[in-house]
């Protein structure tokens, strides 16, 4: 919804009161996008981490898959030694 300065055409300072209105109202959407701004910079650095964590799992599983990596249990390491 649209909001709009409150009028008080019965006020002594019309003007002034009408300027204060409208500065509150742009302060308070320069707030929200900062919060939003913030919000949306906090989720993206979340996904970067997720993506990351992700390739690295994908590429041990392909490199698995291609035999370039071969896991082992631990006793079966030791009993190879």
């Amino acid at each position: 919804m649209a909001r709009r300065p409150r009028m008080n055409l019965q006020a002594n300072h019309f003007a002034d009161s009408y300027d204060t209105e409208t500065q509150a109202l742009e302060k308070s959407t320069k707030l929200m996008k900062e919060f939003v701004k913030m919000q949306i910079d906090a989720e993206m650095a979340v996904n970067k981490n997720l993506r990351e964590s992700l390739e690295k799992t994908y590429r041990l599983i392909h490199d698995q898959l291609e035999n370039k990596v071969q896991m082992f249990e631990h006793s079966e390491v030791q009993e190879e030694i």
